[in-house]
């Protein structure tokens, strides 16, 4: 086989070896064995053609899932599908085992500590008011905007996943009047 030298920089041995470790082991004992001569010091590594198309591959992987999970989180809803489409991207994170989604009210059943809890999506509170919707049907409002109190309990997105956001959520969002 063919062998060639290969130049690590101290960047891409950064972001190998912490994203590595997230991988599997064996990708990780490959970069490693990789990046060993930049451990030692920074002289070239003699390596297999091979090894080095696999090492380049991890690394533009790395860069796409991180450039995908940044774009992932600034989605922000417009209305209520906006609503439903964010909790159902997050639904296991806060909790929920969805059982049922359907058109009419209340809009999904799910599971949440052991218990069936039915769930209104709206966008915003008041849309909880605005549509009629009877009180005694739903035990949970989740919503992006919470502009104003019911007595059931709301489940806000907007402040349940602030720290997803790479920004502050005011420069992603319009100021709207109530």
């Amino acid at each position: 086989m063919k062998q060639v030298r290969a130049f690590v920089n101290e960047s891409e041995y950064k972001i190998l070896n912490t994203q590595a470790k997230k991988l599997d082991t064996t990708i990780y004992a490959i970069t490693k064995s990789l990046l060993k001569g930049f451990l030692d010091n920074t002289k070239p590594i003699i390596v297999q053609e091979k090894e080095i198309s696999l090492k380049r591959q991890i690394l533009l992987e790395l860069k796409t899932n991180i450039k995908r999970v940044r774009n992932q989180f600034e989605f922000i809803p417009k209305n209520e599908l906006g609503v439903i489409l964010l909790f159902g991207r997050y639904c296991d994170y806060l909790g929920f085992k969805v059982l049922d989604v359907h058109s009419h009210y209340p809009d999904c059943i799910a599971i949440r500590n052991g218990e069936r809890v039915r769930i209104e999506f709206e966008y915003k509170t008041s849309n909880f008011i605005i549509h009629n919707h009877n009180l005694n049907d739903a035990d949970l409002v989740i919503c992006w905007i919470k502009n104003v109190d019911l007595p059931i309990e709301i489940l806000e997105l907007k402040s349940e996943l602030a720290h997803f956001y790479p920004k502050r959520l005011d420069t992603y969002i319009k100021k709207d009047p109530i």
